[in-house]
């Protein structure tokens, strides 16, 4: 009686373990997909933040540069430094000058100290 019961229970044992053990390799290998899903997409998200993240530094760069550029256009085309080129040792023209880098950098929030010595 009790080698059949054990018998039973071997048998019960072994039938749990033959479909418990499919069961847990299946479960295992549908969360290593699930998870390696995730780190897939987040990982395309990060790369899109990135990008845009990339594409938004570009951007103000480029006005930033552009700034630059078109102020540096106005001083070199400016009446101003022209006469002061053709005649510095003028003092009105100097002053002009100084008072065109001085407007600039009031309207650029820059401030400009005109008696500056290098």
């Amino acid at each position: 009686m009790i080698k059949k019961q054990d018998k039973q229970m071997h048998q019960v044992l072994k039938n749990f373990v033959i479909i418990f053990i499919p069961i847990l390799i299946i479960v295992m290998i549908l969360t290593s997909l699930y998870v390696r899903m995730n780190i897939e997409n987040e990982k395309s998200i990060i790369k899109i933040k990135q990008m845009n993240t990339a594409e938004i530094v570009n951007a103000n760069v480029k006005m930033i540069f552009e700034g630059i550029n078109s102020d540096g256009s106005i001083i070199l085309n400016s009446n101003e430094l022209n006469l002061f080129i053709k005649e510095n040792s003028v003092t009105e023209n100097r002053n002009e000058v100084i008072r065109m880098f001085s407007n600039i950098g009031s309207n650029k929030k820059i401030q400009f100290n005109p008696d500056y010595q290098q």
